[in-house]
């Protein structure tokens, strides 16, 4: 399937669910409820206008699931009402600083070259 199309299409979901959004709420049913109905309706067994490929279109689900994301968590941090030096974050800032240092130790020590010039290693040039 062509990008275009795929961008167009999630383009209109996305005006759609925008403009629906204070009918929506009214209903008693979620936001993720109405967009699996839409998936449905445009994928095979409705209008038959999305068809995956995983291995085909393994990049644009890639891209398309990052926007999602992104839009969620924009969405989310809107709503967040926890000021920035509130007391609330000391976790989470305590975990991001574990997680990225931890991440980073497992990378320096998966790329570390035991034969890397340092302090004390013997020169790799030939004939010296």
């Amino acid at each position: 399937m062509h990008e275009t199309l795929w961008f167009l299409i999630v383009g209109a979901v996305l005006v759609f669910m925008c403009l629906a959004a204070t009918t929506l709420r009214r209903l008693p049913v979620s936001a993720a409820m109405v967009y699996l109905a839409i998936g449905y309706a445009l994928g095979p067994p409705g209008l038959g206008l999305l068809h995956l490929d995983m291995s085909a279109d393994a990049h644009l689900l890639r891209t398309l699931t990052e926007i999602a994301l992104l839009v969620s968590l924009f969405a989310i941090g809107l709503r967040l009402r926890v000021g920035v030096l509130d007391k609330l974050w000391t976790v989470p800032l305590l975990a991001r600083v574990y997680v990225l240092h931890l991440g980073w130790g497992a990378r320096h020590s998966a790329s570390r070259d035991p034969r890397a010039d340092g302090p004390g290693a013997r020169s790799r040039r030939p004939g010296t």
